[in-house]
């Protein structure tokens, strides 16, 4: 566009003046000197788009460095881990539930999930995303277009199965291992102390972990505030 745009004013340029064939091949090797220039000038361009780019890239991978490095030194949280959004649900989420006042709750709460009519154990841990399940015989598959996973919450093999309509994939990398880590993402509605929550919880295999649900931060931050020297402070065990 440019090239055409210089052609055109070039044109402008000289078309008050009789033309000889030395004005011409002036007028040419002008026009084509401008043409150079605008090419050079596109080349450049392109390699600082390039450049920033990698730029953008490079911050990326120095931050996760930062935040594992940080892990590292924070031994408070017993389960290390980064997590980003790899691939998220077109569908709206439900507004979170957010108290007027903060609940005060311990290091390990007893939560109730109101599906599945099951009381849990739970760890509170900050330093933890995402809340997580361990959850058995875990299968993927698809019902009206949708991504759907089915999943049983002990290892009895006719253990009851639960399903649920996949909200997102996580991938997780923890410091303990290098390996990619791709979880399911359900949202499972729950009870703590008096009050019903609803909260996205990554399905995972926890089976070598004490508790079997984690409650992270994401859903901790507008809610709730941790003691962690105290237990069971909104009730049961």
């Amino acid at each position: 566009m440019f090239k055409h745009l210089t052609s055109i004013f070039a044109v402008l340029a000289i078309s008050g003046c009789v033309a000889t064939s030395d004005q011409s091949e002036d007028s040419a090797q002008h026009l084509q000197q401008v043409n150079n220039k605008l090419d050079s000038m596109e080349k450049n361009l392109t390699t600082q788009i390039d450049a920033q780019c990698q730029q953008d890239n490079q911050a990326l991978v120095d931050e996760l460095v930062v935040a594992l490095e940080a892990q590292k030194v924070d031994q408070k949280s017993p389960e290390k881990e980064i997590v980003y959004v790899e691939n998220c649900s077109e569908e709206s989420k439900d507004d979170a539930v957010v108290a007027s006042d903060k609940m005060i709750i311990g290091g390990i709460e007893s939560v109730f999930f109101t599906k599945e009519k099951l009381k849990y154990s739970a760890r509170i841990d900050t330093g933890a995303v995402t809340s997580s399940l361990g959850v058995y015989n875990e299968k993927r598959f698809e019902r009206d277009g949708k991504k759907w996973v089915r999943f049983s919450l002990n290892k009895d093999e006719n253990a009851h199965t639960y399903e649920y309509p996949i909200d997102r994939i996580i991938r997780i990398i923890q410091q303990t291992s290098s390996d990619v880590n791709r979880r399911p993402v359900i949202k499972m509605r729950f009870k703590l102390g008096d009050k019903d929550f609803s909260a996205d919880f990554s399905l995972a295999d926890r089976d070598h972990l004490e508790y079997q649900v984690l409650l992270g931060r994401e859903f901790l931050q507008d809610i709730a505030m941790v003691d962690v020297s105290a237990k069971f402070l909104q009730g049961g065990e």
